[in-house]
């Protein structure tokens, strides 16, 4: 995240315009977003790139208020790019660059280093404007690991670091709060909370949640948005 709000802003990668960009067999693959970039010509990637800077590097400067999602420890890094990766190299793409990749575990200090940083980012941004970071912890468990700890282990400090550098953030800077929608879900009913495979929340809990959030920032008047009365029965 802390990647794509240095790109954003203006200050990262500009004398690469491959940056994080990878061939893929015959395609190319954009590891800087999501898993379904994996599969394009360079020429798709680079155009969709420059779609998502145009759109999404004006409302970082024109909103004054951002949400921050933290889910993860587990991070891929390229060496050659000295950069982190939002997705997993695929197998094609780590044999024909062999070294070149590192798996990080993103411990409490790197996590709480890398927000302050994101913080600070966004104070220098909107200089005198006041602004809102809102802080949350992804409930979603980790589906595989790639640590050598079983997954739920893995899962359980992930979380638990995430939860406490979220804490910290929120005590520490006057512009941060923390949303608890992790603990809505966690701590609700699992039959309302969870979907069957155990990994992905109901859309009623989500939408409960949405509903919760509006309530804190006082726009859900504005919504067709309700929430849950019963997310917490344990009938």
């Amino acid at each position: 995240m802390l990647s794509e709000f240095r790109n954003l802003a203006g200050g990262l990668a500009k004398d690469d315009p491959h940056w994080l960009l990878y061939k893929n067999g015959d395609k190319w693959c954009d590891l800087h977003y999501a898993w379904n970039f994996h599969d394009l010509s360079l020429e798709k990637c680079l155009e969709r790139r420059a779609v998502i800077v145009r759109h999404l590097s004006r409302a970082l400067r024109d909103a004054d208020t951002y949400v921050v999602t933290l889910g993860l420890c587990e991070a891929w890094f390229d060496v050659q790019a000295q950069s982190y990766l939002n997705s997993t190299p695929p197998p094609r793409v780590a044999s024909a660059n062999p070294g070149q990749f590192e798996l990080h575990f993103l411990d409490y200090e790197d996590n709480l280093q890398a927000l302050t940083s994101i913080y600070e980012l966004l104070s220098q941004l909107k200089g005198k404007e006041e602004f809102d970071l809102i802080v949350t912890v992804s409930p979603v468990p980790l589906n595989p690991t790639f640590t050598e700890s079983d997954v739920v282990v893995a899962n359980t400090e992930a979380k638990a670091i995430l939860r406490a550098v979220a804490g910290e953030a929120a005590r520490r800077f006057s512009h941060v709060t923390y949303f608890p929608s992790y603990e809505i879900v966690m701590y609700s009913e699992p039959r309302t909370a969870w979907q069957e495979d155990q990994l992905h929340v109901q859309l009623p809990m989500s939408r409960h949640v949405g509903a919760t959030f509006l309530d804190l920032l006082g726009l859900r008047d504005k919504t067709d948005i309700e929430p849950l009365t019963d997310c917490n029965s344990s009938g």
